[in-house]
């Protein structure tokens, strides 16, 4: 949506409030991020867990910003070769960006904000291989042969997994 936004016709408004949802989606992320990162480590390593993903987190943040800035240079680059090894002291004082460079900036910033949802897509393709949370697994191991679990869920029908009032242990069936 942001790269399609980021024309130099675009009002300022438009790009703020997508923006804003980034930033509102991000918020969404970070605290079940850390949850599932440690969800299946012992206790007594928890406090390392934590650290190394901290730790990861943060380095990627910085490989990801300096990603970014590679692609922009790249980009303004190949749109703008006249301008690149030059001196920045032509723009210095103006205010903004002559009218022949405006299309040619906002097509390449519009390109580099696209290693993002790159990004995502090869971290979804990661997560595919992730291991199974503990819960999940040790749900899945302690249903009897003859009952189906969806997604964690029993079937409808299937037993709810609790002591029959006979007195036989059971569940009902």
């Amino acid at each position: 949506v942001l790269s399609r936004l980021m024309t130099p016709g675009s009002p300022t408004w438009a790009i703020l409030l997508t923006a804003v949802f980034y930033g509102v989606g991000n918020s969404f992320v970070w605290g079940p991020l850390a949850t599932s990162a440690n969800r299946n480590l012992p206790l007594h390593l928890a406090g390392a867990g934590a650290g190394v993903y901290n730790t990861t987190r943060q380095v990627g943040s910085v490989l990801g910003s300096a990603a970014i800035a590679v692609l922009m240079e790249s980009r303004l680059a190949a749109h703008l070769p006249q301008a690149t090894g030059g001196s920045a002291a032509a723009f210095v004082g103006s205010a903004g960006l002559p009218d022949a460079l405006k299309a040619p900036f906002a097509q390449a910033m519009s390109e580099a904000i696209l290693i993002a949802p790159a990004v995502l897509i090869v971290g979804w393709a990661a997560a595919l291989f992730f291991e199974e949370p503990r819960h999940q697994r040790k749900a899945r191991e302690a249903q009897p042969a003859g009952d189906l679990v969806v997604r964690g869920h029993r079937r409808p029908g299937s037993g709810s997994g609790l002591p029959r009032t006979d007195g036989s242990g059971a569940g009902p069936g």
